[in-house]
C-alpha cells in the first residue's frame, strides 16, 4: 500500500507542469504587451492654452513697467524706445526723470505706437541711477484731455 501512495500518476505531474508553463507564458505576454504599448504609445498631446484675445481697454490703461532700463554712457543718443500697447484707448507721453530733472520726454503716443529712440537732455556717466519712469495719459490725440498718469521708480543702468 505504501508503494501505491508513493507512486504518482504521471498525468498529474504533466498537468502541474503545463499549468506552471501556461501561467509563466501569460505573465510574460502581459509584461511584453504593457512595456511595448508604453514604448510605442504616442506621447500625450499637450494642447496649448488658447491665447486670450486682448480686448481693447475702455476703463483702465495698460502702462508698461520695468525693473531697470539700460542706457549707453557718455552720449545722449540712445536706442531705447517705449510702446503704447495697442489695446489702450488712451494716448500717453513717457518721460524719464532724474532728481527732479526731465532727462527725456516722448512725443504723444497713440495706442499701438512706439516712441522715437530716447535722446537724453545730457549725457550720463557710467553707473547706476534711481530714476522715475513717468506716464502722462490723455483721452484725445491732442493731449488736452488729461487722464490719470503714473510715476514709478526704476533702476537705470548706464554702461
Amino acid at each position: 500500500m505504501e508503494n501505491e501512495k508513493k507512486k504518482r500518476d504521471p498525468r498529474n505531474a504533466i498537468m502541474i507542469v503545463l499549468i506552471i508553463v501556461a501561467a509563466a507564458a501569460i505573465a510574460v505576454a502581459v509584461w511584453a504587451l504593457s512595456t511595448r504599448s508604453a514604448a510605442t504609445a504616442p506621447a500625450p498631446r499637450l494642447t496649448p492654452k488658447p491665447t486670450p484675445t486682448e480686448e481693447p481697454l475702455t476703463k483702465t490703461i495698460a502702462l508698461p513697467q520695468f525693473a531697470w532700463l539700460n542706457l549707453k554712457a557718455d552720449t545722449t543718443e540712445q536706442t531705447l524706445t517705449f510702446d503704447n500697447p495697442q489695446r489702450n484707448f488712451a494716448h500717453f507721453r513717457v518721460s524719464l526723470v532724474l532728481d527732479g530733472e526731465t532727462l527725456w520726454e516722448s512725443e504723444l503716443l497713440a495706442p499701438g505706437e512706439t516712441s522715437k529712440p530716447v535722446v537724453l537732455s545730457k549725457p550720463l556717466a557710467a553707473g547706476e541711477y534711481q530714476i522715475e519712469l513717468c506716464y502722462a495719459c490723455f483721452s484725445d490725440a491732442e493731449g488736452t484731455q488729461t487722464l490719470n498718469g503714473a510715476r514709478s521708480p526704476v533702476r537705470l543702468v548706464v554702461e
